[in-house]
């Protein structure tokens, strides 16, 4: 049986109406890896958090156009700063910490890599860009996302590594943002040459891991992507059926 795994999303205005939004990416990684994805929407009632995490093996925390709130790690709003979403981000906060409570695996995605880290009470950079000196094109808009980027150094003995079992990984980049102070409880498990964090990870849980790129996007053209989603995947087999 395949394990069901949760894919938060965004939300979509076109007209007068709202849409709850995911790329098809999400779904097509994690069927290659042997599960039953689910699109989660957002909820305003955050009990509903706790529902989900008895149904599901395990979650993906994705990205979207959406910033976090910077009120949420005690800053405020810089001028640089997209849309925010604040609904979303109480919701997939919730989701989170549910997940890590019940012990199951969480994948986060871009955006879901700094909602991991802010709920840990991290900090980020709200523009790299302008934030960073010198440091590289971090959102390639001209670009398709199944295209590589830049490279990524990854830290010896970290999960990605493991996983990956590459010291540098050529990857897609899509963000204006990016994790500043790291996370109590967590380590930085990749950088760019420019110094910005590129993934983090748990010290302690067993599958914690959140990633700045789109790795989602690159899994048929690239396949040692899919190994990412078969590591989380084996890792939700584990959890099915608890709660």
């Amino acid at each position: 049986m395949r394990p069901l795994i949760g894919i938060t999303t965004g939300a979509a205005k076109i007209k007068t109406r709202t849409y709850n939004k995911a790329t098809n990416y999400y779904g097509n990684s994690l069927e290659l890896a042997g599960a039953l994805p689910i699109l989660l929407p957002i909820f305003d009632n955050q009990s509903l958090a706790k529902d989900l995490v008895a149904r599901l093996d395990g979650i993906i925390i994705s990205g979207g156009d959406d910033d976090i709130d910077p009120a949420n790690y005690g800053e405020s709003i810089c001028k640089a700063l997209c849309q925010i979403n604040p609904e979303r981000d109480e919701w997939e906060f919730s989701l989170y910490r549910h997940f890590k409570a019940a012990g199951k695996p969480i994948l986060g995605i871009c955006r879901g890599c700094q909602v991991i880290n802010v709920a840990e009470g991290g900090s980020l950079y709200q523009s790299v860009c302008d934030q960073i000196e010198g440091c590289c094109n971090h959102y390639t808009a001209t670009t398709l996302m199944c295209e590589l980027h830049h490279l990524i150094n990854i830290a010896p003995e970290s999960k990605l590594f493991e996983i990956f079992q590459l010291e540098k990984l050529e990857i897609n980049s899509f963000h204006n943002q990016a994790v500043r102070r790291v996370a109590p409880g967590f380590r930085a498990s990749a950088y760019s040459d420019d110094g910005v964090i590129e993934a983090i990870e748990s010290e302690t849980a067993p599958f914690i891991i959140g990633i700045q790129a789109h790795p989602e996007a690159l899994t048929k053209r690239f396949p040692h992507y899919v190994r990412l989603f078969e590591t989380f995947v084996a890792a939700a087999r584990d959890r099915m059926g608890t709660s």
